[in-house]
C-alpha cells in the first residue's frame, strides 16, 4: 500500500492565500504582472511553524485624479502570532482590472525587517474605482485596497507657432498655424482632436473655413491655409481649439505687408539685376560662378544668368542670391556664402541679403532670421523682422514698425547700439529713431526715416557716415545737407542715396569715381555730393569701389572702378569712371 503525503502547516496556508487570492479575482481579470506561484516540489515533514497572517496597514480608501501617482504606498505586514513583523516573506499585489499601474511592475516584494510591504500605485486613464490585492503564499488572509480615480481636467492647448505672422511677398504661403495638446501632467495628449477655423480674412484650408486635425505621438497638431497670403493691408484670423470642452481658442494673426526691401543690390567687383523681359543678367568679376553663366569667367557687358528667369528681386555680394515671388530663394556664386543654392534652403523668405562672407533671410511668416555662409544659422533672437542687410561681419534689420535691430562684429561701432563691446544676438539701434530703409555697408550702416532723413553709423575713416566728419560713430548720427531721401546703398566706404526726383547723391571714398560726381580724388566727400549727368534715377546700388543706378526707362548706368568690367561698358578698364556709363547691350531692367 501506498504511503499518503502529509501536508504541513506551510502548504496549507500557502493554499488557502492563493485560493483567496484567486477567488477574489474570478470576478475581474487581475494584473500582477507574472503567473502565482503555487507550492512545488515534495511537501515538507511537519515541524509546525508558527502561523503567519497578512494584515492592512495604510493606503487604502485614497482618492487621486486618473493618471495620477498616489501619495501613499499599499502596504501590508506579515505578523507571527505575537503580532512581530516576519522579514523575508514574498507578498504579491495584484491589480484587479487594468485601470492601475505598480510599482514594481512585477507587484511582487519582500517585507522589511518590521514585516512590511508596499508597492506605489499609478492610477490610469479612466475615471473609475480601482481595487488591488494583497496576498501570501506563506500567511492566512488577504487584502483588499479600494481607490478612486477621479476625472482629469480637459487636456490645455498651446500655441506653437503661426501667430503674428507678415507676409510681404505677393507669392509667399504662409506658415503653418502649429498648436500643442498637453494633459493636466504636461505629457503629450496623443490622438487628441484640434479644430481649426478661419474667423477673418477669407482665407480657407482646401476650399473650407474650418479643419480638425489629430494630434501626433508629440501631441502637436498643424493646419496649413491653401488659399494665398493676405495682400497689403489684409489680414487673416485663425482660431484653435479643442471640440467639446470649455476654455477660449487659441487665435493667430497673420498681415500682409508689401514688399518693403529694396528689389536691386550689385555685388563687391560685379553687378546683376533682372531685365524687364523677367531674366537675370549679371556682368563683372566672374569668380566662382557668381555670375551664373556656369562657369567662373568674367564678363565686361551683360550675361544671361543660367536658369534666372521668374526672380522678383536679385542680390548680389560675395555670391549671388535671386528671389522668387513665391520666397524661394536659389543662390549660387562663393561656396561660403551658400554657392549653387546651398544653405538657403527651401523654406520661403521675404528677405534676402547678401553680404561679403554671409548671406541671410528672413523666413516668411515667422519674420525669424536665418543664414548661412559665414553667420550660419539661426540667429536667436524673439525679434519678428521683415527685411535684412548684410555687411562684412555684421547686419542689421528692420520690424514691421520700423525699428532697427544689429548683430555680428562692432569693431567700428557698426551695431549703432552704442556700446563698444560686441553682443551675442539681436541689439536695438540707438536712438529711438523709426526707419522705413536700412541698408548695411562694409563696415557702417545706414537707415531712412519716415521723412526721408539719412542717419548713419560705424566706420567713418572715408566720411562715409556723411556727417562732414571722418570719426567713427557707435549710434546714428544725421547725414549732412538736409536732403530727404527715398533709396539708400551702401558700398566698402561709400554711400549712395536718391532723392524723390530721382537725383543721385554720394559721399565717401572718391579714389576710384565711385561717387559719380565727375571726379577722383584721394580726399574723402564727407557730405552728399550730386551724381552729374542729370539721370532722373528709379534705384541705386553701391559696390565696394563702383556704383549703379536704373532710371525710370529701365536703363542700367553705372560709375567707379572698372577693373573686372563692373561697370557693364563692354570693356574692361584699370581707368575708372567718375560719371555715370550706360551698360550695354540694350537691355532694359527692373528698378
Amino acid at each position: 500500500m501506498a504511503h499518503a503525503a502529509v501536508v504541513g502547516y506551510a502548504e496549507m496556508r500557502a493554499a488557502l492565500s492563493l485560493s483567496l487570492l484567486l477567488a477574489v479575482c474570478s470576478a475581474a481579470a487581475c494584473s500582477t504582472g507574472r503567473d502565482l506561484p503555487w507550492p512545488s516540489g515534495p511537501p515538507a515533514a511537519d515541524t509546525t511553524p508558527p502561523v503567519l497572517r497578512l494584515s492592512s496597514v495604510a493606503g487604502d480608501s485614497q482618492t487621486g485624479m486618473a493618471g495620477s501617482r498616489l501619495p501613499v504606498a499599499l502596504e501590508v505586514a506579515i505578523l507571527d502570532t505575537a503580532g512581530r513583523g516576519v522579514a523575508g516573506v514574498e507578498v504579491l499585489f495584484a491589480v484587479v482590472g487594468t485601470n492601475a499601474v505598480l510599482a514594481p511592475l512585477s507587484g511582487t516584494v519582500r517585507t522589511s525587517s518590521d514585516g512590511r510591504a508596499g508597492v506605489v500605485v499609478t492610477l490610469g486613464s479612466q475615471a473609475a474605482t480601482v481595487r488591488v490585492v494583497a496576498a501570501s503564499p506563506a500567511a492566512f488572509g488577504t487584502a483588499t485596497f479600494t481607490l478612486v480615480a477621479t476625472p482629469q481636467p480637459p487636456p490645455t492647448l498651446a500655441a506653437v507657432s503661426g501667430d503674428s505672422q507678415v507676409v510681404a511677398l505677393p507669392g509667399a504661403a504662409l506658415d503653418p498655424f502649429t498648436v500643442v495638446v498637453r494633459d493636466v501632467f504636461g505629457r503629450p495628449a496623443v490622438g487628441q482632436q484640434v479644430a481649426f477655423l478661419v474667423t477673418g480674412g477669407g482665407a480657407s484650408f482646401a476650399g473650407q473655413s474650418a479643419l480638425t486635425v489629430t494630434t501626433d505621438s508629440r501631441g502637436v497638431a498643424s493646419a496649413a491655409l491653401t488659399t494665398p497670403a493676405p495682400a497689403e493691408g489684409d489680414t487673416v484670423r485663425v482660431e484653435a481649439s479643442i471640440p467639446g470642452t470649455p476654455g477660449s481658442p487659441i487665435p493667430f494673426v497673420a498681415a500682409g505687408l508689401g514688399f518693403r526691401d529694396r528689389r536691386w543690390e550689385i555685388g563687391a567687383l560685379y553687378a546683376c539685376a533682372v531685365a524687364t523681359n523677367g531674366a537675370a543678367y549679371c556682368w563683372g568679376f566672374g569668380e566662382s560662378g557668381r555670375l551664373g553663366t556656369g562657369n567662373s569667367s568674367s564678363s565686361a557687358a551683360p550675361v544671361e544668368v543660367v536658369g534666372g528667369t521668374g526672380f522678383f528681386a536679385i542680390y548680389a555680394g560675395a555670391a549671388t542670391c535671386g528671389l522668387a515671388s513665391t520666397g524661394v530663394a536659389t543662390c549660387w556664386g562663393s561656396p561660403t556664402t551658400g554657392g549653387a543654392g546651398a544653405g538657403a534652403g527651401a523654406r520661403a523668405y521675404r528677405s534676402v541679403n547678401v553680404g561679403s562672407t554671409g548671406a541671410c533671410g528672413v523666413v516668411s511668416g515667422s519674420g525669424r532670421v536665418s543664414c548661412w555662409g559665414a553667420y550660419a544659422g539661426p540667429i536667436p533672437s524673439t525679434v519678428r523682422l521683415v527685411s535684412v542687410s548684410v555687411g562684412y561681419h555684421s547686419a542689421c534689420g528692420l520690424t514691421a514698425d520700423g525699428r532697427a535691430f544689429c548683430w555680428g562684429d562692432n569693431s567700428y561701432g557698426q551695431l549703432g547700439w552704442g556700446g563698444a563691446s560686441t553682443p551675442d544676438s539681436l541689439v536695438p539701434v540707438g536712438g529711438g529713431l523709426s526707419f522705413r530703409a536700412l541698408s548695411v555697408g562694409y563696415l557702417h550702416a545706414c537707415g531712412l526715416t519716415g521723412s526721408g532723413v539719412a542717419y548713419c553709423w560705424g566706420r567713418n575713416s572715408e566720411g562715409q557716415l556723411g556727417n562732414g566728419g571722418t570719426s567713427s560713430q557707435s549710434q546714428p548720427t544725421a547725414v549732412a545737407g538736409g536732403l530727404a531721401f527715398t533709396d539708400i546703398s551702401l558700398g566698402y566706404y561709400h554711400t549712395c542715396a536718391l532723392t524723390a526726383a530721382g537725383a543721385a547723391y554720394c559721399w565717401g571714398k572718391a579714389k576710384s569715381g565711385q561717387l559719380g560726381n565727375g571726379a577722383t580724388s584721394p580726399s574723402p566727400v564727407t557730405t552728399p555730393a550730386p551724381v552729374v549727368g542729370g539721370h532722373a534715377l528709379a534705384a541705386v546700388s553701391a559696390g565696394a569701389e563702383h556704383a549703379c543706378g536704373i532710371d525710370t526707362a529701365g536703363q542700367a548706368w553705372c560709375w567707379g572702378a572698372n577693373s573686372y568690367g563692373q561697370l557693364g561698358t563692354g570693356s574692361f578698364s584699370s581707368t575708372p569712371s567718375a560719371v555715370p556709363t550706360a551698360v550695354t547691350g540694350g537691355l532694359l531692367f527692373r528698378p
